[in-house]
């Protein structure tokens, strides 16, 4: 398991990301949180996620090529798990990195969408991060 405190160093330039489902916002940081708490990190074919944003995040192809190169694929991503199929949350640089580098899979913790209310990351939610 991931030391819990080493997360906050991650989230460092990351404060106020947020993961929407149509409905709600939740904060990243609150999935990190409570996934790390609840799911076990695994192993995910990259070819199986859908709904991966690779070209046009971060104000263009530029900007989504300099995060990309600077990520620490180390660290797992947040998918979502949805009756549509398995979206990510947070970690489409990492996935992209590991894509141009030959990987097939990645490390993600994996939130079903039917608990997602329950992590507490619903930004209004008094105990949102």
């Amino acid at each position: 398991m991931i030391d819990r405190y080493s997360l906050v160093e991650v989230f460092t330039g990351f404060h106020g990301q947020t993961y929407g489902d149509g409905r709600d916002l939740y904060s990243i940081e609150g999935l990190y949180d409570w996934a790390q708490r609840n799911v076990p990190i695994r192993y995910i074919r990259i070819d199986d996620i859908d709904h991966v944003d690779d070209t046009t995040a971060d104000g263009g192809p530029e900007q989504f090529a300099t995060r990309t190169a600077m990520s620490d694929t180390l660290w797992p991503v947040v998918l979502i798990q949805d009756d549509d199929g398995i979206h990510v949350a947070d970690g489409n640089h990492r996935i992209a990195k590991l894509r141009a580098h030959g990987s097939k899979h990645v490390r993600a913790y994996v939130i079903p969408a039917a608990r997602l209310r329950d992590t507490g990351a619903r930004i209004g939610d008094d105990d949102a991060s």
